[in-house]
């Protein structure tokens, strides 16, 4: 039985993983950015403001070659990611989005997992020890 929990929990992050493999066209792109979103309300809804699947951008950062690597990496490392158990409500921190259309929503703190936007919807899990947090506060930081 506990075999066939680790052969399922594989082949599920191994399928989220390739279907996220077509993030790679991003490496290729000029125009890719990072913003950190805020808490989703209805005043947020009317303000105006840049919004991202309803979610206010409270910064953003048009990301370099480089940093659109590092992220990438981090996004298909595998040891990125845990088997779903999480039942706490997603509030995305953070959405990567190329030319202005939305890839991946995330959040990295207080319940860590991605909506990944491809072909189809897919939803993982992120270990709370991964090197994704790393990567963005790089970014955050400017170095």
């Amino acid at each position: 039985m506990k075999t066939l929990l680790m052969l399922a929990f594989s082949s599920f992050i191994f399928k989220g993983c390739n279907e996220m493999g077509k993030l790679e066209g991003l490496k290729n792109s000029n125009n890719v950015q990072l913003h950190r979103l805020g808490e989703k309300s209805n005043d947020s809804l009317k303000t105006g403001k840049l919004q991202v699947e309803g979610y206010p951008v409270l910064q953003s950062y048009t990301l370099t070659g480089e940093q659109v690597n590092q992220l990438l990496n981090g996004f298909f490392n595998k040891k990125n990611y845990i088997k779903p158990v999480r039942r706490c409500e997603f509030l995305p921190q953070y959405a990567l989005q190329q030319e202005n259309k939305t890839v991946v929503l995330f959040e990295l703190s207080y319940c860590p997992r991605l909506i990944y936007y491809g072909d189809s919807t897919i939803r993982m899990e992120i270990a709370t020890s991964n090197t994704l947090k790393g990567i963005v506060e790089k970014i955050e930081s400017g170095k």
